[in-house]
């Protein structure tokens, strides 16, 4: 008779959190679900402070989403990443006053901001204005494919 090592009580949670399409959508539902309510209650207050508050959460949640998206197939041979990114998310938002959002906004990218504020303003100009041309023949082009079939 084969005996198996006993389970982990954490194992439940950690095999629903190893890899797949499931583990992903289960962070990203923990990642903007509570996030996402706080923030709204937060918009329909008359505090300043708890806007403020979420809005760093999600300049955060920004910041590490496209370090992830250039990092994701490196990551995806991790098998307990997801778990750590669930545990990192909720770190992120946990409600004290020094949560992971207001650390990680305040020591790192608040500071490369204001240093680049004038490179980044630039960059984002060009953007809009690449996507600004970009959508106008778009539209023009429609228009005129619209009137011709009429």
């Amino acid at each position: 008779m084969i005996r198996r090592p006993p389970r982990s009580t954490l194992f439940p949670y950690t095999t629903l959190f190893r890899s797949g399409h499931f583990a992903e959508l289960l962070c990203n539902i923990i990642g903007f679900a509570y996030p996402a309510i706080q923030s709204l209650k937060a918009l329909e207050s008359s505090s300043k402070d708890d806007d403020t508050k979420w809005l760093v959460y999600w300049v955060t949640f920004a910041f590490f989403s496209i370090v992830e998206f250039f990092s994701e197939r490196l990551l995806d041979w991790f098998p307990p990443y997801f778990l750590i990114k669930v545990l990192f998310m909720v770190w992120l938002y946990v409600p004290i006053e020094y949560n992971g959002s207001y650390i990680l906004y305040h020591r790192f990218i608040r500071p490369v901001f204001i240093k680049n504020q004038l490179q980044i303003d630039q960059v984002v100009n060009k953007a809009v204005n690449v996507v600004s041309g970009v959508a106008g023949s778009a539209y023009s082009q429609t228009k005129k494919m619209t009137s011709k079939s009429e």
